[in-house]
């Protein structure tokens, strides 16, 4: 009799084991793989996407609150010729940049051409930078990069990288002997310029290269 009332105990224990199992494992409306779930953000009209969005360069036209000033003027030094081909004037903040209140980004665009003919530039190429400016022992070792409306100095901004929603790579590029590189540069500025002078250098020791000292000036027109 003992006998069985253990075996039919077993029984009921085994069964009981086989339940339990299958409500974990075995409810197939239960979602799995979490890390594998794809979410699409939803549309925003001032996207800060990486790539271009509605860009000059491309079909489509410009990004919100953006225009274009066509310059298209090139000048050359060292054997460096630079074409400064547009300038972008944007209040377009995208999902990361900041701008002050009564202030606007600059985009200028630049076309760089590499055919100086120095060792250097044509066995490493010639670098390039958003930033710049070094001065070692009182002496201009490495030339600005910037942007000037009267006596006032405007660096890159950073804000303005991160706004930036067109097709150009920032310049901070290296451009190898013969070869050509599109490029951008970003600046806050007062909304209310009259008159921007871009001053253009590369980012090399003058003992390697003389500065170039290039300067674009552009009306806000």
């Amino acid at each position: 009799m003992k006998k069985a009332v253990t075996l039919t105990l077993v029984i009921l224990l085994t069964l009981s084991l086989l339940t339990a199992c299958g409500g974990v494992g075995g409810n197939s409306n239960t979602p799995s793989g979490d890390n594998n779930t794809t979410t699409t953000p939803p549309a925003s009209d001032n996207s800060g996407s990486a790539k271009p969005n509605n860009s000059s360069d491309q079909k489509g036209g410009l990004p919100p609150n953006t225009r274009i000033i066509k310059v298209g003027q090139t000048l050359e030094g060292e054997g460096i010729t630079v074409t400064l081909d547009e300038v972008w004037v944007s209040t377009h903040t995208g999902v990361a940049g900041k701008l002050p209140e009564g202030h606007v980004f600059l985009f200028p665009h630049f076309t760089i051409t590499n055919k100086n003919e120095s060792d250097i530039s044509k066995s490493e190429g010639i670098d390039f930078a958003t930033g710049g400016g070094a001065v070692i022992g009182g002496v201009v070792e490495i030339g600005d990069n910037a942007a000037y409306i009267g006596d006032e100095e405007y660096r890159r901004s950073i804000n303005a990288l991160m706004a930036y929603d067109g097709p150009r790579q920032q310049m901070d590029v290296t451009v190898k002997y013969g070869e050509t590189a599109e490029v951008m540069n970003a600046f806050i500025v007062p909304e209310e310029w009259e008159t921007v002078t871009f001053l253009f250098n590369h980012m090399m020791s003058r003992r390697l290269i003389p500065l170039i000292n290039l300067t674009f000036e552009v009306e806000n027109k």
